[in-house]
This record gives structure tokens, sequence and C-alpha cells, in this order.
């Protein structure tokens, strides 16, 4: 029945194999910090990264970019290879005629990341202008307002009005915010502002406020991050794709990125790390991707190709466990015969080897009852390593002994007979009633019998040091048989016969 149960679980685990999960982290470390996924190259703790500018901190479930200045980290896009940060943005409230200028230098030193020019937008809140710079001091851009009164912005709408936006051309490693220009709306209005922000983490009322506000606001600003060719070398990405990212004044920089299949989810930067998405495991059909939504088509001809295979599949189960069935069944009835026969046959057997005469003979007399041990032929085989040569003791004309050791450690003398004479099966059973009655110290204590077998086993106790007939006749100088000792065995002998004929109540 162990084998019949292994069969179907084995059957029933190729029916119904899991879908893979997708792998975002390397093994043993965790890809959460929070509600924030933080896949790899990115990595909590030491070992989990691709190097230290990619370590993350996670602290009370925020996680922190630890090679620059921990800046907050607000989320993660492996298809687009940039993240969102938090950036301190610092502006001030200032008088309606300024005279002091105002400037803002942020820089990325010599991390793999850059400024993104797709995600971000250089805005202006406040009156008249402001403009951006690089590191070498060159106009990038900027843009200029048309102050009304008013003391809010409507920041979906930003087209010049109290706020103007205007796209970076290019990728930046550093640059330079200059408000020189940039005023208030009115005496007591709110204050004007720079700053570079991630065109869809833009939200109005995020950022403008009173002047203490703004010590301590932040701005969530895209990067690029970047990567060389050796560094994406130990994963299985099947087509790293080469991208050359223009940094202006004739300056360029190549990065080097992987993606994951449409239909798939995972980090392509580790080894097996793209997994197929449940929808698409589990779609009888063609799964399609619609700007960025998985849909699952069905194909007719698909869903009935499936069924078929289900049906298959629960046929082979069924067929499978059918045959095992059977053929546990099959084992079972043979099983059930061979005991029933065999215990039939042992049931002839003791009855033709004089098993109901001992019988009768302890039922006419209370006091032979239990005094004759009947041995299983199973506990015999047993002890004698089912009969085995090496077991053997002697060979008599009578039949064969052997050496054996009974389940209670006893060790113990079978005697085999070679054959069966059925008309002196009474006087067998009443010499075996006899001796296993008998208790004398020259006489060897028969301590039972087996009458199940075809020919009777007698059982008596094991006497080492070999017969009498070798201790007579092979005489050595360690036991010197003198006339005294030969004597002495003689009347013990003859002693021992008298009891036999006399002092037995079955003479």
């Amino acid at each position: 029945m162990k084998s019949l149960q292994l069969s179907l679980v084995i059957l029933i685990s190729l029916a119904l194999a899991p879908i893979s999960t997708p792998i975002y982290a390397r093994p043993g470390c965790t890809d959460m910090c929070g509600k924030i996924r933080i896949p790899y190259p990115f990595g909590i703790g030491t070992g989990c990264y691709i190097n230290e500018w990619y370590a993350v901190d996670c602290n009370s479930s925020t996680p922190y970019l630890s090679a620059i200045n921990n800046l907050e980290l607000l989320s993660l896009n492996l298809e687009n290879q940039t993240m969102a940060v938090n950036f301190s943005m610092n502006s001030d409230c200032v008088d309606t005629i300024r005279n002091n200028s105002q400037i803002l230098s942020v820089d990325l030193g010599e991390s793999p990341f850059l400024f993104s020019r797709e995600d971000n937008k250089f805005t202006v809140e406040g009156c008249e202008n402001a403009v951006i710079l690089d590191q070498g001091g060159n106009l990038v851009t900027g843009c200029s307002t048309i102050c009304q009164n008013q003391t809010t912005n409507q920041r979906d709408d930003c087209y010049g009005v109290n706020c103007c936006q205007t796209t970076i051309p290019y990728y930046l490693k550093a640059y330079t915010i200059d408000t020189t220009s940039l005023q208030r709306q009115s005496p007591g209005g709110v204050c004007g502002s720079a700053f570079v922000v991630d065109e869809q983490m833009y939200l109005p009322g995020r950022f403008s406020g009173k002047s203490a506000i703004f010590e301590n606001s932040f701005v969530p600003i895209s990067l690029r991050w970047t990567l060389r060719p050796e560094e994406i070398g130990e994963s299985d990405c099947s087509s790293m794709a080469r991208e050359t990212l223009y940094l202006g004044n004739g300056t360029n920089i190549e990065s080097y990125k992987c993606n994951c299949r449409p239909i798939e989810e995972g980090s392509p930067y580790l080894t097996n790390g793209c997994q197929v998405v449940k929808e698409c495991a589990t779609c009888i059909g063609e799964c399609q991707v619609y700007q960025g939504n998985i849909t699952c088509i069905p194909n007719p001809l698909s869903q009935a190709k499936r069924k078929s295979s289900t049906l298959g599949v629960i046929l082979g189960v069924s067929i499978s466990f059918g045959v095992l069935l059977l053929v546990a069944i099959i084992f079972a009835l043979y099983k059930l015969l061979k005991k029933t026969k065999d215990k039939r046959q042992k049931a002839r057997f003791f009855k033709r080897n004089g098993g109901l005469l001992l019988k009768q003979q302890e039922s006419a007399d209370e006091g032979i009852v239990n005094k004759t041990t009947l041995f299983t032929a199973k506990e015999l085989e047993k002890a004698t390593d089912h009969f085995h040569e090496n077991r053997i003791l002697g060979r008599g004309g009578q039949g064969t002994v052997y050496k054996g050791m009974l389940t209670d450690g006893r060790i113990v003398a079978v005697k085999r007979s070679k054959i069966v004479d059925e008309s002196q099966l009474e006087q067998f059973i009443n010499e075996v009633v006899i001796l296993s009655q008998v208790n004398h110290r020259n006489v060897v204590k028969l301590l039972g019998c087996c009458l199940e077998t075809e020919v009777p086993l007698l059982v008596s106790e094991f006497v080492s040091n070999g017969t009498l007939y070798e201790q007579i006749h092979n005489e050595t100088d360690e036991f010197p048989m003198t006339l005294n000792t030969r004597l002495r065995i003689a009347t013990e002998i003859a002693g021992a016969l008298a009891y036999l004929h006399s002092a037995t109540s079955i003479p």
C-alpha cells in the first residue's frame, strides 16, 4: 500500500506542477522594505547588492541610499532603469526687491547615477524667471512666469501664470539653480521656488508654502542608474541592450541593461530571475500586453487541446490507479490463499504426526497438561536459520540434529526425523509425553516438539562439549578416562535407565 500511495503522489505532482515565483533578490536577501520593493542590482544588507553604490538601508520600513547622503528611496523601476528619491529643496521668502543671489547646487559625484532627462521637469513657482546651469556654468534651461495675485497655484495648469515648467535637454551629473530674478507674488503672498522634480510625482500643493515650511521641504527627483557590461555578467541576461546617454557639451556615457519579457516578472540581473506571470502561465490561448496591462485572449483550439490534455492526465492517473489497485488486490488474494493453504497443510501434518493423540493424552491426564511445549514451524525455522547447513550438530540413522537459539535466548538442539512411521505414532507420542516430564541430571531434557511440519521435530536442551561417544573414545591428556571414571559413567547410565523404566509415572 505504501508503494501505491507513493505512485499516486508522483502522478498528482506531475499533473499539478506549481507556478514559478519571480525572483527579485539574491538568495538569503529580502526584496521588500516597508511597501517598496528593492530589486537586484539594489539590495538590503551585505552581499545583496551589485556594488556599494546600490546598497540600501531599511530603517523603520523606509529605504535609504546609504552611498548618497542617505537619500530616501521612493520607488524603483527595473524596466526604465530609474529610481525616485527625495532631495532637500532650499527656497526662501524674499522681499519684492532683492539684491542677493539665490544659488542651489546639486552634485551626484562619482556615483553611477544621473538626473533623468525623460522623467524630470525644471519647475518655477513665483514671479519672473529662474535658470538651471551645468557644471561648467553653461545655461541648460530656464523658464519665466507671469504673476497674478493669488495664494495658490494649480499645478495641473502650470503653463506660465505663477508657475512654469520646461524639459531638461540632456542627462545631468550635477546642476546649479539660479533664482536671482525670482520674486514672491506679492507682499505676504506665497514664496517663490525653483526645482527639478519628477513629473509624475509633481502634485498640487505639495511643495509651496511659507518660508518655515521650505526649510525642511523635499522634492522627488528621478535618477537614472547605469551599469557596465562586466557588472551584468553574472546574470543569465539573454539580450543585453546598450544605451548612449548624452550629457551635453559633446559628452556621452554608455549604459547597459537587461529586461524581462513583457509577460515576465522578476529581476533580469539574477539567474532565473524572470518568471512568467501567473496570468500567462495559466492562460489557455494567447497572452498579450498592452500599455502595461496583461490580457489572456482565449483560443478555442488551445482550450480544446488543454481540455484534451487535462482529460489525458485524468485518464492516465485513473488507469494507473486502477492498475495499481488491481495489482494490490491480486497480491492480497495471493497472500490470503497461500496463508490458507499453509494453515490447512499444517493442520494435516499435525494430525498425521500424532497431534490428536497428544491432545487426547493431555485431556485424559491433567498432570501432563502444559508439560509438553508445542513449538511452531516458524519459531524453529527462525531458531535454526531455516535449518542451515552450518547449524548441523550431527547426523544419524533416525535424522539430523541442528543447533538453534530460541527468541528467549535459550540454546537448544532440534532433531528432524528422516521419515514418519505411522504405525509407531502412539509409541512416539508416549515417549514425548514421558521425556517431557523427566527431570534427571543424567537425562537430556526434552523441551517440546513441533508436529505441524512434514516430519516431527524434537526440541531438547543443548549439551555442550560434544557427545559421550567422543569423550570415551577420543581420550585427551586434559581429561584422562581412568577406570574409575569409566565405571562411574556406566553406573550413572544404568541408574538413568532404571529411573526411566521404573520411577516415571508412565513406564
